[in-house]
C-alpha cells in the first residue's frame, strides 16, 4: 500500500524533473546564444549602431507583450481541459492574429513620435517589429505545456535559434551593415514560428478546431486584461531605460547600457523555466495540500533568492575584469553599469515567482496593483537619474524599482502581505490562504 501511495509522488517528481530539464535546456541554450552572439554583434556594430538595434528590439518587445493579451497562463489552463481545448485554440488564434497586426501599427506610430528625426531608426524598427507576424505561433508552446510535453517545442526552438545564430556569424564574417542584423532578427522570429507550427501539425494530425468561439474570445479578454496590463507594466519597467536613454543620452549611450543589461536579462530565464515546470504540481498542491503548497513555495523562493545573490555578487566582482575583454574598449563604461544592474536579478527572481503564486491562487488583479507602482517608480527614477548620470543612473533606477516591487509593495496590501508571510513561514504553520 505504501508503495502505491508513493508512486504518484514519484511520477509527479519525474514529470517535473523531465519538463524542467527540457525547459532549462531551451532557456540555457538561448542564454548561451544570446551572450556569445550578442557580444560579437555588439563589438561589430559599435555602441551607436548597437544602440539603434537595441532601441528597436526594446520598443518592439513592449508592444509584442500587448499582442499576447496576458493569456499565456490562461491558455495553458484551457488547453489542458479537453472539453474546451479545440475551441479555445481557435479563439486564441483569431485574437492573436488581430492583435499582432494592430500592435505592429502602434509600434511604428510610437517610433515615429518618439524619434521623429531619425528615419534610419524607424526603418530598423520596422524590420524588427515585423516579427510580430509570427506571434500566433507561440500558441504551440502553450499547447505542449498544457500536455506536459516540453521536449517537442524545446527541440524546435533550439534548432531554429542555432540556425539563426549561424546566420549572424556569417553576417559578422562578411562585415554586414546594421540593417542586415535587423533582418536577422526577423528571420529568427520566422524560423522559430515556422518550426513550432511544423511540429504542431506533425503531432496533431487529427485535431479539429471547430466549435463556437465567440464566448471563448470574450471570456479570454475578460480574464486576460489584468494580466495583459500587468505584463505591459513589467516590460515597460524592463525597457523604459533604453527608450529614455535614446531620448536623452543618444544611441551610443543606449548601446553601452544595453550591452551590460543584456547579460543580466539572459539569466531571467531561470525563474520562468522553473515556474512553468512547477506550475501543474503547485496547482495540485494548492487544491489538495495547502501546507505542502506553502512549503514548496517557500523553498522555491528561498532557493532562487540565494542563487540570485550568489550570481550578483560574482558578477559584481568579476565584471571589471571580463567585460572590457569581452566587449572591447568602446564599451568600457559597461562594466560599472553591469556591476549595479546585475542586482536586479535577485528581485526579478522574487517577483517572477510571486506572480505565479498569485495566478494559482486566483488573485491576478493584485499583480496589476503591484506592477503599476513599480513601473511608475522606474520611469520617474529614470527621468531624474538619466539626465545626470546616464547609463549608471538607469541601472540604479532599475535596481530601486525592482527592489521596491520585491521587498516593499507586498506589505502594502492584506492579500499580498498574507502571501509573503506564508512564503516566509513555508507551511510552518500554514497561516491561511489568499483568496
Amino acid at each position: 500500500m505504501s508503495r502505491e501511495l508513493r508512486r504518484p509522488s514519484l511520477d509527479v517528481f519525474r514529470t517535473i524533473r523531465t519538463n524542467f530539464g527540457w525547459l532549462m535546456m531551451d532557456r540555457m541554450g538561448r542564454t548561451l546564444i544570446s551572450m556569445v552572439v550578442g557580444i560579437a554583434v555588439a563589438r561589430h556594430l559599435g555602441p551607436e549602431n548597437f544602440g539603434i538595434l537595441s532601441f528597436a528590439i526594446a520598443i518592439s518587445g513592449i508592444f509584442m507583450v500587448m499582442a499576447g493579451l496576458g493569456l499565456d497562463e490562461i491558455l495553458v489552463r484551457d488547453f489542458a481541459n479537453d472539453l474546451i481545448a479545440n475551441a479555445a485554440w481557435k479563439a486564441a488564434w483569431q485574437l492573436r492574429l488581430t492583435t499582432a497586426g494592430a500592435s505592429y501599427v502602434v509600434t511604428m506610430a510610437t517610433v515615429w513620435i518618439w524619434r521623429p528625426a531619425s528615419p534610419e531608426v524607424w526603418g530598423i524598427a520596422a524590420i524588427v517589429a515585423a516579427g510580430m507576424i509570427f506571434a500566433p505561433c507561440d500558441l504551440v508552446d502553450f499547447w505542449f505545456q498544457a500536455k506536459q510535453q516540453m521536449r517537442v517545442p524545446a527541440m524546435a526552438r533550439q534548432l531554429s535559434l542555432w540556425l539563426a545564430a549561424g546566420w549572424r556569424l556569417l553576417l559578422l564574417a562578411g562585415d554586414a551593415p546594421l540593417s542586415a542584423f535587423a533582418w536577422a532578427n526577423l528571420a529568427e522570429a520566422a524560423l522559430v514560428g515556422s518550426a513550432l507550427w511544423w511540429v504542431f501539425c506533425r503531432t496533431n494530425k487529427t485535431a479539429s478546431f471547430d466549435g463556437e468561439v465567440a464566448g471563448h474570445r470574450s471570456r479570454m479578454l475578460r480574464e486576460g486584461w489584468p494580466l495583459a496590463i500587468s505584463s505591459l507594466l513589467v516590460i515597460v519597467t524592463m525597457q523604459a531605460d533604453r527608450l529614455l536613454l535614446s531620448r536623452y543620452g543618444g544611441d551610443a549611450v543606449v548601446g553601452i547600457y544595453a550591452a551590460a543589461a543584456r547579460l543580466t536579462e539572459v539569466l531571467h530565464a531561470l525563474p520562468v523555466a522553473l515556474g512553468v515546470a512547477l506550475m501543474p504540481h503547485l496547482v495540485a498542491l494548492y487544491r489538495e495540500d495547502r501546507t505542502g503548497y506553502w512549503r514548496l513555495a517557500g523553498r522555491t523562493m528561498g532557493g532562487l533568492t540565494m542563487f540570485g545573490i550568489v550570481c550578483a555578487s560574482a558578477v559584481t566582482l568579476l565584471a571589471p575584469v571580463f567585460l572590457p575583454w569581452l566587449l572591447g574598449k568602446d564599451y568600457a563604461d559597461s562594466a560599472r553599469i553591469l556591476g549595479i544592474h546585475i542586482w536586479t536579478l535577485v528581485f526579478v527572481f522574487m517577483v517572477s515567482m510571486r506572480s505565479r503564486f498569485l495566478v494559482i491562487q486566483g488573485a491576478t488583479r493584485w499583480i496589476f496593483f503591484m506592477s503599476l507602482p513599480t513601473a511608475l517608480l522606474n520611469i520617474l527614477a529614470n527621468l531624474v537619474l538619466i539626465p545626470r548620470y546616464g547609463g549608471l543612473g538607469a541601472a540604479w533606477a532599475a535596481v530601486g524599482a525592482w527592489g521596491f516591487s520585491a521587498l516593499v509593495i507586498p506589505w502594502l496590501f492584506p492579500i499580498t502581505r498574507s502571501l509573503a508571510m506564508n512564503i516566509i513561514r513555508g507551511g510552518k504553520p500554514d497561516l491561511g490562504t489568499t483568496q
